[in-house]
């Protein structure tokens, strides 16, 4: 597992924050999805609402692997990859994330996609490319 940089917890963190997360079907076809759901557990631990993410969830459960980009409008921005672990309907990662989304957005969740970061990358613009974890 890798440690997400405190600067790019930061931008994660920031409701103003573009948010991808990037998966593969089993026939190797590419996925993004915008996700403003996505946050950070801890340094090591991604996560997510499950919304509206049917195809990202079926790949998810194919084959675990993600990569979430977070851009922020100062054009700083991070890539962590990773591996998902489980979808939690109930328990205390589903419950904070529930809250979070209901004041939001007003909208219950179906659950927290939960994954942890394996590597994470720079794609600013300053130092694009860079592995930093």
């Amino acid at each position: 597992m890798a440690k997400i940089p405190k600067e790019a917890l930061d931008v994660l963190a920031s409701p103003n924050t573009l948010k991808m997360l990037g998966t593969v079907n089993k026939a190797g076809i590419p996925n993004a999805a915008i996700i403003a759901t996505a946050g950070a557990v801890d340094e090591e631990t991604i996560v997510f609402a499950e919304l509206a993410v049917k195809k990202t969830k079926e790949n998810l459960l194919d084959n675990k692997r993600f990569t979430l980009t977070v851009l922020a409008p100062t054009g700083e921005g991070y890539q962590i990859k990773g591996t998902f672990q489980e979808f939690q309907e109930r328990g205390p990662v589903a419950d904070a994330i529930s809250e979070k989304v209901f004041a939001m957005l007003k909208k219950e969740i179906r659950a927290a996609g939960i994954g942890k970061a394996e590597e994470v990358y720079s794609v600013s613009l300053k130092n694009p490319g860079a592995k930093l974890a």
